[in-house]
């Protein structure tokens, strides 16, 4: 695992984690599920599944530009809070370090362009018991984006 995220914790979901019915909130416990609590890694990840379900790829000046959208919409009051190029791509960085993602002709999407529970299998040795519940979870996030 990258230096940066040396002290990265896992969290332990159970059943009650598919009761939540929002979508962004649903990526929420399946990023803490495996460790990831930070608004901009959460919402690089929010943005690019939200293009998989376009199937679209972006360059990393277009996720900054949708995260910036998307906490407007969303009404945060300092959007542009930790969306330095740096932070985003050290998380860019991090997802691509675990499998998740990959860089592709100079824009990112989900490893091999794959489905995200099929990128996400690739690296399950990265969580261990929570596994089963995570990838679930998972499923349920591709529900709430509509991505088939």
């Amino acid at each position: 695992m990258a230096d940066h995220l040396a002290h990265v914790k896992v969290r332990w979901l159970d059943d009650t984690a598919f009761l939540e019915d929002d979508p962004k909130e649903r990526l929420k416990l399946f990023l803490d599920s495996i460790g990831i609590t930070s608004e901009v890694a959460i919402d690089i990840l929010q943005v690019i599944l939200m293009a998989k379900a376009r199937e679209l790829t972006l360059k990393t000046a277009q996720i900054k530009q949708g995260i910036d959208e998307l906490r407007i919409r969303q009404g945060i009051k300092e959007p542009k809070k930790g969306l330095t190029d740096r932070n985003i791509q050290i998380w860019i960085g991090y997802y691509e370090d675990i499998g998740l993602l990959e860089r592709h002709n100079g824009r990112h999407r989900f490893r091999q362009n794959k489905r995200p529970i099929d990128a996400f299998k690739q690296c399950k040795q990265m969580v261990t018991e929570s596994l089963k519940v995570s990838e679930r979870l998972l499923e349920r996030v591709e529900e709430g984006f509509s991505i088939r």
